[in-house]
């Protein structure tokens, strides 16, 4: 898997994306509800989940996760059938410690004309300014 595939948007070939990372151990109801909510309310093209291959904000704290490949193989059953929700597996192949940075530029250059929105729950969003290089975010 090369990353998501997903129809262009609009005619001028920029795309409304929403990135939902996360550790997804395991996925579960909300985090397909924040995927199909911000499709409506931010008038998406897509909703990408991406798996966090190792989340350093947990692992750091000594918190054990479920291997990555096997969380991927979750979060593609949950997302399976759901119209313009993919799932990526980009922080799987990179390696190392997940930073949403490198994700969010990732994406910037595949598609330097799209709209990117990083989605995050509430429950993430106080903790913002801990993450590496949440300015770039």
């Amino acid at each position: 898997v090369t990353g998501p595939r997903f129809s262009t948007g609009t005619p001028s070939g920029s795309r409304r994306i929403g990135l939902l990372g996360g550790t997804f151990d395991p996925p579960h109801h909300g985090h397909l509800e924040v995927a199909r909510t911000a499709l409506v309310a931010l008038e998406l093209d897509v909703v990408v989940l991406v798996v966090a291959n190792d989340p350093w904000q947990k692992t750091a704290g000594g918190q054990v996760v479920t291997p990555a490949v096997v969380r991927l193989a979750m979060v593609r059953a949950a997302a399976d059938g759901m119209g313009r929700i993919e799932v990526d597996d980009l922080e799987i192949r990179r390696g190392g410690p997940s930073y949403t940075a490198d994700t969010v530029a990732t994406y910037a250059q595949r598609g330097p004309d799209d709209h990117l929105f990083v989605l995050v729950g509430s429950d993430i969003a106080p903790g913002l300014d801990a993450w590496e290089r949440p300015d770039e975010i």
